[in-house]
C-alpha cells in the first residue's frame, strides 16, 4: 500500500485480473521507491497471462514447436508463431497445424543473429519464451558420464546390502 511506512517490509496480493481487465497479454509490472539512489530505485518483472502454453525443441537449423491450450490441453491450430533473433531481428514465422505444431528453418551463423525468443499468438492472446535462458540441458553437461553408445548396461541388485567372506551372492 502507498504511503506504509520507510523500510518496513509490506506483504499483500496484487488482483491482475483487476488491473488487466482479465485480457491476455504480456504485461510489465515496475515497483519503485524513493531510495534516494536513483539508479536503484525499483524493480521490473515481466508477467504473462494467456491460455497459450508454448514448447519449443531447438534443432541446429530449425525449431519444433508445440502450442496447446492451458486449460483444456487441446492443440492451438492456427496460432502465429515469430522467432526472434537477440538483435530484435525476426529469423522465421509460421502458423501452427491442426495438431498444434510448427516448424521453422532459420539461418545459422546469421548476421541477424541467433534464435533468442519465440513469440506466439492467436486472437486477442500471446505468449513468449526466452529461448536464450529456458534451455533444458543433457544430463552430461553436470559433470555425468555419456550415456552408453555401445554394448551393453545393466543395473544390478542383490537381496541384501551385506556379505561376508564365501557367501553366495544372489543378484537380480
Amino acid at each position: 500500500p502507498c504511503g506504509s511506512a520507510t523500510n518496513k517490509v509490506i506483504r499483500g496480493n496484487l488482483s491482475l485480473r483487476d488491473i488487466t481487465g482479465g485480457k491476455p497479454g504480456v504485461y510489465t509490472i515496475e515497483l519503485s521507491g524513493d531510495t534516494g539512489n536513483r539508479w536503484n530505485s525499483g524493480q521490473m518483472y515481466s508477467v504473462v497471462v494467456s491460455d497459450i502454453g508454448l514448447s519449443a525443441k531447438q534443432g541446429e537449423s530449425e525449431l519444433f514447436v508445440k502450442a496447446g491450450s492451458i486449460r483444456t490441453l487441446a492443440p492451438v491450430a492456427g496460432a502465429s508463431i515469430r522467432l526472434f533473433s537477440e538483435k530484435n531481428q525476426e529469423l522465421a514465422s509460421g502458423r501452427t497445424a491442426d495438431d498444434g505444431t510448427a516448424r521453422l528453418a532459420f539461418e545459422t551463423n546469421s548476421p541477424a543473429g541467433s534464435p533468442s525468443v519465440l513469440l506466439a499468438g492467436k486472437g486477442d492472446d500471446m505468449t513468449y519464451i526466452r529461448l536464450d535462458s529456458s534451455e533444458v540441458w543433457p544430463s552430461v553437461s553436470f559433470g555425468e558420464r555419456a550415456y552408453l553408445t555401445s554394448g551393453y548396461e545393466a543395473f544390478l541388485f542383490t537381496d541384501r546390502g551385506v556379505y561376508r567372506k564365501g557367501e553366495e551372492v544372489r543378484i537380480a
